[in-house]
């Protein structure tokens, strides 16, 4: 089997991604709180027009998801987090899982 996710896209990343895009599609999308790591700018929106283009990544596979997300949900509204929730959803499944001993 081909690991096509790299080890720097985690199991963790990638399901913090589908419970944003997934929590924000439709008319009962909740509002959203972001703030920087370093406790910086933080950002209030009840908006998903806004979202990927907040969230940063500094390896390359999640700099290309996002950068992806983010055009396909200027362009496509809610077809653009379903497309997020579901190509995270399709690489969790096929990420190795770390199970415990």
């Amino acid at each position: 089997m081909i690991n096509i996710v790299s080890e720097a896209v985690t199991e963790s990343k990638l399901k913090e991604i589908i419970d944003l895009a997934e929590s924000s599609i439709g008319p009962h999308g909740r509002l959203k709180v972001l703030q920087t790591k370093a406790g910086g700018y933080a950002m209030i929106t009840t908006t998903s027009s806004r979202l990927f283009d907040f969230i940063s990544a500094k390896d390359p596979v999640s700099q290309i998801l996002l950068t992806g997300f983010s055009t396909h949900q200027h362009l496509l509204k809610n077809g653009g987090l379903f497309l997020a929730s579901l190509s995270c959803n399709t690489l969790w499944k096929f990420t190795p899982k770390k199970h415990l001993h």
